[in-house]
C-alpha cells in the first residue's frame, strides 16, 4: 500500500469511513509499518475494523476479467490482480499482447486465456465473456481500461476521432458492462 493511492475515495459499502484522515489516508485510518510492512486499520461505517492490507485483497478463488489489460493501467490492474489470487483474463485487440499477458499471469501461479476482443463489436465481447464463463464458470471482478485518445488540441480534433473516443471509452465500458454485470449481479455482486 503507498501513500499515492486514490483517496479520498467514494463513500461506499462497508469501507465508508469517518474522522479525520492523515497523510492521504482516509479519513479514521492510521497507519503503522512493523517490520517494513505497512498496515492500515480503518473503523468503518458499520463499526467493523479493517485489518491488514493483504487480508483485504486476498482474490483467491476470484476470476477477473480485464478489458484493455494488456498496457497502461489495465496491464498494472491485470497483474495485480493475478498476485493478489485471482484468476485473469486480460484482453485486447492484439492478440500477441494477450497472449503475453496470459503467460505474465501464468507465470504467477494463476490460470489464464489468452482471447482477444474488441470494445467496438459486441459480438466480439459476447464470445470473451462465453470463454471465460467456460474456462471458469464466473466472473467475479470486471475491468474496463480499454481507452483511446487523439492528442490533438480540442479544435483540431475531427468529428470522426471524437466518434471513435466515445466508442471505446465510454460506449464500450457500457457494453461491456450489458454483457458482463448480469451475471455478476446473479452471483449477489
Amino acid at each position: 500500500l503507498k501513500e499515492s493511492l486514490p483517496w479520498p475515495r467514494p463513500p461506499f459499502h462497508p469501507a465508508f469511513v469517518t474522522g479525520a484522515g492523515y497523510r492521504g489516508f482516509p479519513p479514521g485510518s492510521s497507519t503503522r509499518a512493523p517490520a517494513g510492512d505497512i498496515l492500515f486499520e480503518t473503523r468503518t461505517k458499520f463499526g467493523m475494523t479493517v485489518g491488514n492490507t493483504a487480508d483485504r485483497f486476498d482474490l483467491s478463488g476470484r476470476a477477473a476479467l480485464v478489458i484493455g489489460g494488456t498496457s497502461g493501467i489495465g496491464r498494472a490492474i491485470a497483474l495485480g490482480l493475478a498476485d493478489a489470487g485471482a484468476d485473469v483474463v486480460a484482453s485486447s485487440r492484439r492478440q500477441n499482447d494477450v497472449e503475453e499477458i496470459a503467460a505474465e499471469i501464468r507465470a504467477r501461479g494463476r490460470r489464464s486465456l489468452a482471447l482477444a476482443s474488441d470494445v467496438l463489436l459486441r459480438p466480439s465481447l459476447e464470445k470473451l465473456h462465453a470463454a471465460v464463463l467456460a474456462a471458469f464458470g464466473k466472473v467475479d471482478i470486471l475491468v474496463n481500461a480499454a481507452g483511446t485518445t487523439k492528442r490533438v488540441p480540442t479544435l483540431e480534433c475531427s468529428e470522426d476521432d471524437w466518434r471513435t473516443i466515445l466508442e471505446t471509452n465510454l460506449t464500450g465500458v457500457f457494453r461491456a458492462c450489458q454483457i458482463v454485470a448480469p451475471g455478476m449481479v446473479r452471483q449477489g455482486w
